[in-house]
């Protein structure tokens, strides 16, 4: 459909009906294309007009619809012919595409209630008019006048959104079944063809709001990056890179001193954070990765680690996953050695006073 403010330039005035308007029974001519001369198909003009329509979808998509008016001018021999495409608003119809005499009317249109194009959506029927400016005033404007009118819906994915009109400006030219049958074929395949076009429209627009959206990933990501790695490199707290198997693939010096490891050992790919915890406190571990795979969060918690030259030292953990990947997180670690041995001071001082 078009766009509601490109259309506003030249529309006409808005129609209503006056009181003096012809009954649309009387400007329509339809029944008459049957009683018409007969003559055999044009599956020659028709083919090329198939052609220049498959010729303009693969080299300019967006001439699709000027190519269709074009090529309705040249094989119904007709003196006007154009698309009326709705407006987002669905309250007028927008001239998208005009050839002929018409031509520079291209860029007005009618109102989505009280005209032609809405009388054929309306029954969803083609509908041949004659001198339509008997009921609709504002069509007078559009010169030359309209002796005969053709029109046909022109469908978008099952749905009517606007007609394909040709249109003779004498009575020397009147239309008949095999200008129909023309047009109706050509709007079929026309159809077609703006689907796609606008398919691929769609697309651009899915995969520029998507690249869009993936580079202020990257760089709210990089930004991350850089002040993890800058508290990773502070060492104010151990911090190191883990897998779900267990295994540490990176660490900085502060945790490498809580566990008396060095970076060898973590270059060499020994460091395990499950084997360096003992087993009583496996199960705490356990748990806070539950709750880590079920809401993606864990409270921190305290357990003890197992050093290299032997014993013991607590710490208090916190834990976040990647979200990108799960099976891989990155740990905080806090020595409590010290609070530990306070605590126990502590405790020792209220026991002896109460000694």
């Amino acid at each position: 459909m078009a766009d509601t403010a490109s259309s506003e330039r030249n529309l006409p005035r808005q129609g209503t009906v006056p009181a003096s308007a012809a009954p649309l029974e009387s400007i329509l001519c339809t029944e008459e294309l049957l009683n018409r001369p007969w003559r055999p198909p044009d599956r020659e003009n028709e083919n090329s007009a198939l052609v220049a329509l498959v010729s303009a979808l693969a080299d300019s998509p967006q001439t699709i619809l000027q190519t269709l008016a074009d090529k309705v001018l040249e094989i119904l021999r007709a003196d006007s012919a154009g698309l009326s495409l709705l407006t987002k608003d669905e309250k007028r119809f927008y001239w998208a595409a005009i050839a002929g005499a018409w031509q520079p009317h291209i860029g007005g249109g009618t109102p989505r209630d009280f005209g032609p194009c809405g009388d054929v959506l309306d029954r969803n029927i083609p509908m041949l008019f004659t001198h339509w400016e008997r009921r609709y005033p504002y069509l007078s404007e559009a010169v030359p006048l309209a002796d005969e009118g053709l029109l046909v819906p022109f469908h978008v994915n099952g749905k009517a959104v606007g007609t394909i009109w040709t249109i003779a400006h004498t009575s020397r030219r009147q239309f008949d079944a095999e200008d129909l049958r023309l047009l109706e074929s050509m709007g079929r395949f026309a159809s077609a063809a703006y689907q796609a076009v606008e398919s691929i429209k769609d697309l651009r627009l899915q995969i520029t709001a998507r690249e869009k959206a993936e580079l202020a990933l990257r760089e709210l990501a990089n930004r991350l990056d850089v002040k993890i790695r800058r508290l990773f490199d502070s060492n104010i707290i151990g911090i190191f890179i883990w897998r779900k198997d267990g295994r540490i693939i990176d660490g900085n010096d502060a945790f490498l001193r809580i566990v008396g490891y060095n970076r060898d050992d973590l270059i060499s790919g020994r460091l395990n954070w499950r084997e360096l915890t003992p087993v009583n406190c496996r199960g705490v571990d356990e748990r806070g990765m539950a709750e880590l795979e079920a809401t993606g969060t864990v409270q921190p918690y305290q357990k003890e680690y197992l050093r290299k030259a032997g014993g013991r030292v607590p710490v208090l953990v916190g834990r976040a996953i990647f979200e990108e990947r799960f099976d891989e997180g990155v740990d905080f670690v806090l020595d409590l050695t010290d609070q530990k041995k306070a605590e126990a001071g502590a405790h020792e001082s209220e026991r002896r006073y109460h000694e």
